[in-house]
């Protein structure tokens, strides 16, 4: 956690490698009608392309740049393909969206948590949903649904009150819940029982 710097132009940022199941795409399309009427920029963290991972798709980093160079947007984006200093991006940036249509653990989700960012996310059952509380320390929208994804980024955009409410209450969360001092030990115990097992085959 960071002081925020006071800025005019406010930026959203998505956080993962570029592929269909990230949903970068999504995104893209509800912040091209965001940005006509909210002035903001886009910060896409994560690699174009992870050789032998069937999973990524550079096509789709592609396709976001034909067209906003199109609709003469470009240089409201910007691509960041990998950085060590992950908590200055979140903490430079205004908002979070998590769009993904699947995940494990969204440790970029946790992470902007704990940077104060109030968060946007698809809702996945017993994944996200078991991190944010909608409308209370962040926001559930329905798988692939661009409608509800710029509802809330207008919402957020528009008032730093809520901002600031929801991402206070998101680090909070993650405090009382997801801290390392917290989680170390059920690693641990987790292991622990691993190697037992092991060592009993």
């Amino acid at each position: 956690k960071l002081k925020k710097n006071k800025k005019k132009i406010k930026n959203i940022l998505c956080v993962g490698f570029f592929s269909n199941i990230k949903n970068q795409m999504l995104l893209y399309k509800a912040w091209c009608n965001v940005v006509k009427k909210n002035e903001c920029t886009l910060t896409f963290v994560g690699k174009k392309k992870i050789l032998n991972y069937y999973l990524s798709e550079s096509q789709i980093y592609k396709k976001i740049i034909k067209d906003a160079k199109s609709r003469k947007i470009f240089d409201k984006i910007k691509f960041i393909n990998h950085s060590n200093k992950m908590h200055l991006l979140y903490n430079q940036s205004d908002v979070f969206v998590l769009p993904s249509q699947s995940e494990g653990m969204p440790n970029s989700l946790l992470e902007a948590m704990s940077c104060n960012l109030p968060c946007i996310t698809t809702n996945l059952k017993n994944i996200t949903s078991q991190i944010i509380i909608n409308k209370k320390n962040g926001y559930l929208f329905k798988n692939n649904s661009q409608k509800d994804l710029e509802k809330y980024l207008f919402k957020l955009l528009r008032s730093n009150s809520l901002r600031n409410l929801i991402g206070n209450r998101a680090r909070s969360h993650i405090e009382k819940k997801y801290s390392f001092k917290k989680n170390i030990y059920k690693y641990e115990k987790m292991y622990s029982l691993v190697s037992q097992q092991n060592l009993s085959n």
